[in-house]
């Protein structure tokens, strides 16, 4: 069933038109640091290095782009349409007439569109890191210590990231990112099997993290910040500023199982009590 699964989903236009999106963005992010030439490499969300010289960097700076907007709505694609899909098509009734027990045809569903899910939104830091190679070369990252009160400007010391070190880091940042999506899954897949409605899912899976993107802007909700799912989503930044405390990874970690776990429960209940009528 995964077999058969899988050859289907990677058979569908969507699936390579949502990798050619995942390959051509970093590309673009590499093209840009290339024609603003060689200056302070300053990302923003904590990223500060001295230099774009590095292909390193370009794949991290990919990375942190992607990570807000565009990884989510990948995985909210991917998970949120499989059941939908098979509703909409008529066919999930007799899909379920197989000696197939439902938390295995759901469970063989969602497990392939996350592996595809993942192995899109690599591409996003592995091809950053070409493209940056290409451009830039090999190096070492150099890197902004930056004191207590400092700023990039003043007070600032360099540190240098070792080639091995600093893809290490971009390795566990990329790990990082992708569990974070977790919350999108268990959102996607709920909306999708309850309503059975392939657009909802997906934009659910969106909103949640639109909606809270918003709420943590706002510094008057500052009690539920820790609640919201994107709250952490950055915390992998400070892999790359040596000696930063790695405790909100950890929270992150935390906070996209529970995010994750609870609604996939609530899917695999529903779904095995659903009544399909097409």
């Amino acid at each position: 069933m995964i077999a058969v699964e899988f050859a289907k989903q990677v058979r569908r236009v969507r699936t390579w038109v949502v990798a050619a999106i995942c390959i051509i963005i970093p590309f673009l992010v590499g093209l840009g640091f290339e024609l603003g030439g060689n200056n302070n490499a300053n990302g923003g969300n904590g990223l500060n290095f001295v230099t774009h010289q590095s292909g390193i960097v370009i794949g991290i700076f990919a990375l942190s782009f992607s990570s807000v907007l565009l990884i989510p709505i990948v995985f909210a694609i991917f998970t949120g349409e499989p059941i939908a899909s098979e509703a909409r098509w008529g066919s999930l009734r007799y899909l379920l007439v197989r000696p197939v027990t439902r938390p295995r045809v759901l469970g063989s569903k969602l497990g392939v569109s996350i592996v595809l899910a993942v192995g899109t939104t690599v591409l996003i830091p592995i091809t950053g890191t070409i493209v940056g190679i290409a451009f830039f070369g090999l190096h070492p990252v150099h890197t902004f210590v930056i004191g207590s009160g400092s700023s990039v400007v003043s007070g600032a010391s360099v540190a240098t990231l070792p080639i091995g070190s600093a893809l290490g880091r971009l390795l566990l940042a990329t790990a990082y990112t992708l569990f974070s999506m977790l919350s999108v899954v268990g959102v996607a897949t709920l909306v999708g099997v309850a309503t059975e409605n392939a657009l909802a899912a997906m934009s659910s899976g969106i909103g949640l993290y639109i909606v809270s993107a918003i709420l943590d802007a706002l510094p008057g909700l500052s009690r539920i910040h820790p609640l919201l799912p994107v709250h952490y989503l950055e915390a992998w930044t400070n892999l790359f500023v040596p000696g930063g405390s790695l405790e909100g990874m950890l929270h992150g970690v935390i906070s996209a199982g529970i995010w994750g776990v609870v609604p996939l429960f609530l899917a695999f209940r529903i779904f095995q009590r659903k009544d399909i009528l097409c």
